[in-house]
């Protein structure tokens, strides 16, 4: 399977990122047939060794990008920049400790990434957003 990122805005029962960065649109693995039309979803399992790929350098160096996570069996749709995490503060609402297992899931790829390309890390934008910044 050709898992690569499409840009989609994503209108299903995963977090929508809305309020002001709503005309932001999220870049999110799909599988393309030749002519890149849409075919389905990455799985879990595809996005996940696609992220862990990423850590030897082959993730996109794109200006936003978002990868599934499921937590708990509930998949949400995380909009990472290059400036933060767009939309991080309804989803650290909606979530509340769920936070703390996606730190648990992600920290050592996701703070390795993030360091690689410059985006501030999960703990450090979530206590920028605690302290109302």
């Amino acid at each position: 399977m050709k898992v690569c990122p499409v840009v989609k805005t994503i209108c299903t029962k995963n977090l929508v990122i809305g309020g002001p960065f709503s005309k932001i649109e999220i870049i999110t693995p799909f599988e393309t047939d030749e002519w890149g039309n849409l075919k389905k979803m990455a799985s879990w399992e595809e996005v996940w060794a696609e992220f862990v790929m990423g850590r030897s350098g082959t993730i996109p160096r794109v200006d936003h990008w978002s990868y599934i996570m499921k937590v708990q069996d509930l998949a949400i749709n995380l909009a990472v920049t290059r400036n933060g995490l767009f939309g991080y503060r309804d989803l650290y609402v909606s979530l509340g400790k769920e936070v703390e297992k996606i730190e648990k899931i992600f920290s050592q790829g996701m703070n390795e990434v993030c360091c690689a390309a410059g985006i501030p890390t999960l703990r450090r934008r979530i206590t920028r957003i605690e302290r109302g910044e």
